[in-house]
């Protein structure tokens, strides 16, 4: 969140975003490109339990991926 300048607003009572997302100067995001029933997020951690690291979790099919591509 540190590396977001401007978060987009929503419409009032939708999932809609209106305007965009403006990241700081030096920022970067990541773009996936997934088909989206296959999205499953999660995340795990480890650790001393006053001082744990937490571990997030993706997993996805790409469309257009074949099974044995290289």
């Amino acid at each position: 969140m540190n590396d977001i300048q401007i978060f987009p607003d929503r419409a009032p009572m939708a999932f809609v975003i209106t305007n965009n997302l403006v990241l700081n100067i030096g920022a970067y995001m990541i773009k996936l490109y997934t088909t989206v029933t296959t999205v499953v997020g999660g995340d795990s951690s480890e650790g001393d339990p006053d001082a744990e690291g937490f571990v997030h979790n993706l997993v996805f099919d790409h469309p257009g991926s074949s099974i044995g591509n290289p």
